[in-house]
């Protein structure tokens, strides 16, 4: 039985419980003997024999086990590999092994040949990522004699669940040393590399039970072409895929320290909802546009608070809608400041926007101002070349009032002043721009079905804000943090007339927490961290609380909490 503990897009960690009650931890790394008369890398993906007695030759043991001699419990079954003389078959008929688990089998899918496809990056990205799309979260994936200690990131964030250490050990049999950094020539060996590629695993396992295994594989891809290719080719061909196992919300910051950075499933993902379902204030009809700040929420930060101390001695400040424009996530309306990733990522900033970003700013600025007539736009950002093609495109006169690239300048503070002061007009009272602001969340949240919150009023203190109904009944919360709304037992009532984000269950009385055994179907928009609603087959309502698992994951598992339940029906 396979139970699973972290998932990152394709990556995952967890365990397997064999009958004997011994378990194999994921992602497994298994041993292979060394001796002094290897064969060269070439020679054994080309030999037939070989291949085909693989697993067999790697049951020699899992480090990441404590010592215990566990992996030939697991693969001495595996029945011998037919030889491919090309490329990994991917279709649904390719053959797997059993291994008998506590409650059942776990199908393991071997991939061999991804050591020779390096030269052909797109290829090896299709071969792993397509079987990975036709099988079940529940089955595993094997790829023998492929790995080594720099691309051993990348091959797990591809969705690989088991490896072994026979590449970098025939590596090491030639005298090179196999490091996860630039390419060396530095002496090693066999027993040095295997090492080496043992602290290469934990260092990924650690990683990646943190939510944080992108970062690592942008930063080992950085030292290989090859691997950097197979990455953008991912991000551009699988994202929506991608995307479907990344989480909501991930615990620590989100660091950007490439261009890679603007093809992440998160980044995305904002986009996505930015242009798909997000429905931006009524009421505010002048555009400001913002810079970032360092510091997050950007409201927190000292730039922002001189910044918004002008705009509220402003008269009409409440028919003003801020953006802020940043990269990597393009724009970010204020309402959304509070929401992973936007409260979390951390980039590099040297002044100078390269051509990526400037276009990825300028294409969700035009997909807003399609949105959405504004009156008037004042741009307080400091980079006007960046959205001044944008700008001019839909406004006539559009007021600049960042003075020689200091935004908090005296000088640039009381040019915006002067320029809010000039185009903003009476606007709604502040609670009820407060209560459109949570409905643009709510849109960016649920989608454009706003039912759920349309006739609802906020009440409380920053960041700590609930909503009510009219008859003062609390409908949902503002969870501080993760900046999404999170409903109470009145709101599941009204988040389950809406289309999406229900978990189907057996019809059973529930007690506790909704684990994944029972659950039947999910709506396909459901990721991990979402708010959701729990219902049986009829569609009554059972329960309201937090998805624990994506969609296609609680369904496929038969182990695991899919949905954290708050309130029972």
């Amino acid at each position: 039985m396979l139970e699973l503990d972290t998932v990152e897009s394709l990556a995952r960690t967890g365990t397997v419980s064999s009958t004997n009650g011994k378990r194999l931890r994921l992602p497994a790394l298994l041993h292979a003997p060394t001796s002094d008369e290897v064969p060269d890398v070439d020679g054994l993906l080309v030999d037939q024999d070989i291949i085909s007695d693989l697993p067999k030759v790697l049951a020699c043991g899992n480090s990441l086990t404590g010592g215990e001699d566990v992996a030939g419990e697991f693969f001495l079954k595996l029945a011998p590999r037919p030889f491919y003389p090309q490329v990994p078959r991917t279709d649904p008929e390719l053959p797997y092994d059993e291994i008998e688990g506590e409650k059942g089998p776990v199908r393991i899918y071997t991939l061999p040949f991804l050591d020779g496809m390096r030269s052909k990056p797109n290829e090896l990205v299709d071969a792993v990522v397509k079987l990975r799309e036709r099988i079940t979260a529940a089955d595993l994936i094997y790829a023998p004699a492929c790995v080594t200690a720099a691309d051993l990131a990348l091959f797990i964030y591809l969705g690989i669940d088991i490896v072994d250490t026979t590449r970098t050990a025939l590596i090491g049999a030639r005298g090179e040393l196999d490091y996860p950094g630039p390419e060396t020539e530095m002496d090693g060996s066999s027993e040095k590399n295997i090492h080496v590629l043992t602290a290469e695993m934990k260092l990924v396992r650690n990683m990646l039970s943190a939510g944080r295994l992108r970062e690592l594989v942008e930063a080992r891809c950085a030292s290989r072409p090859w691997m950097d290719s197979a990455l953008r080719y991912l991000d551009l061909n699988y994202s929506d895929h991608l995307e479907q196992t990344a989480p909501m919300f991930r615990k620590g910051p989100y660091l950007c320290s490439s261009t890679n950075a603007l093809t992440r499933p998160e980044v995305l993902r904002h986009k996505k909802r930015i242009e798909e379902r997000y429905v931006p204030p009524a009421s505010p009809d002048v555009l400001l546009l913002l810079p970032c700040s360092m510091k997050k929420p950007y409201s927190t930060s000292r730039s922002h608070k001189k910044m918004r101390e002008v705009l509220f001695n402003t008269r009409g400040w409440t028919s003003v809608h801020e953006v802020i424009l940043t990269s990597p996530l393009g724009v970010v309306p204020r309402e959304l400041e509070g929401v992973y990733p936007v409260r979390a990522y951390d980039i590099g900033v040297a002044g100078v926007w390269n051509a990526s970003e400037v276009e990825l700013i300028r294409d969700m600025l035009r997909t807003l101002l399609s949105m959405k007539k504004y009156r008037a736009v004042v741009c307080h950002f400091p980079d006007k070349d960046v959205v001044e093609p944008v700008l001019s495109e839909h406004f006539d006169d559009v007021r600049y009032t960042c003075v020689e690239h200091r935004p908090t300048s005296p000088a640039s503070l009381e040019s915006l002043a002067k320029a809010l002061n000039e185009v903003t007009e009476k606007g709604p009272s502040p609670r009820d721009r407060m209560a459109e602001d949570f409905q643009a969340l709510g849109s960016y949240q649920l989608g454009k079905d706003l039912e759920t919150i349309s006739d609802t009023r906020p009440k409380g203190k920053f960041y700590s804000y609930k909503l009510y109904d009219d008859s003062k009944e609390q409908v949902a919360m503002l969870n501080p943090h993760r900046g999404t709304l999170v409903f109470s037992s009145a709101g599941g009532k009204r988040l389950v007339t809406g289309n999406g984000y229900k978990v189907i269950i057996e019809d059973f009385e529930i007690k506790g927490d909704i684990l994944a055994v029972g659950v039947k179907d999910a709506s396909p928009e459901v990721r991990e961290g979402d708010e959701v609603v729990v219902v049986n087959s009829a569609g009554d309502l059972k329960a309201v609380g937090t998805a624990t698992m994506a969609a296609a994951v609680m369904v496929a598992m038969n182990r695991g909490m899919a949905v954290s339940v708050r309130h029972k029906y």
